[in-house]
């Protein structure tokens, strides 16, 4: 089968989009609508994650050119690279039984949730050795985020340094 390929303008993108959204319908038009998005070479629902660098800061281009650096470096069990964030998620409950995926049908789930409060997940990750940390803490706050850095350092007694790659959130400071 031949693959077209079209331009699509942002009008006919936002036309056929939006008769696509109005339901399930199997409607020819609908069809027709679908394979058009389908052949515009320019996919507006395909993106990728990219770091854009503030303007003229050569500051930021330096500090993210070290640490790729960092990544570069070999495997080496006595200067282990270990890559460190953290999470806060929010507990959520059903409030209907869930419908189960059947064949040809995909699961269902109602929009009403309940709240059961906040958490904070910390990970940490040592990719060349395929090691990883999961801590889940009530709260994020500097004491906790301290006592993680205390599990990663136990985790690695006989090591003589760790890299420890993070971003630069407040509760990165130490502790007064």
């Amino acid at each position: 089968m031949k693959k077209y390929i079209l331009t699509l303008t942002a009008n006919e993108r936002e036309m056929l989009g939006g008769l696509t959204s109005k339901g399930k319908h199997r409607s020819p038009k609908i069809i027709n609508a679908l394979i058009l998005l389908g052949c515009d070479e320019i996919k507006p629902w395909l993106r990728k994650g990219w770091v854009i660098p503030p303007e003229q800061n050569g500051s930021f281009v330096a500090n993210m050119e070290m640490v790729l650096d960092v990544y570069k470096r070999p495997f080496d069990s006595g200067f282990p690279v270990v890559c460190m964030d953290e999470s806060p998620k929010q507990l959520i409950g059903e409030t209907k039984t869930p419908i189960l995926a059947s064949p040809g049908q995909p699961a269902k789930y109602d929009y009403e949730y309940k709240r059961c409060g906040v958490c904070n997940i910390f990970m940490a990750c040592e990719p060349l050795a395929g090691k990883r940390m999961v801590k889940i803490t009530e709260r994020k706050t500097k004491r906790d985020w301290a006592y993680f850095l205390e599990d990663i350092a136990a985790q690695y007694k006989s090591a003589e340094k760790i890299t420890l790659v993070m971003d630069n959130l407040n509760t990165h400071t130490p502790l007064p």
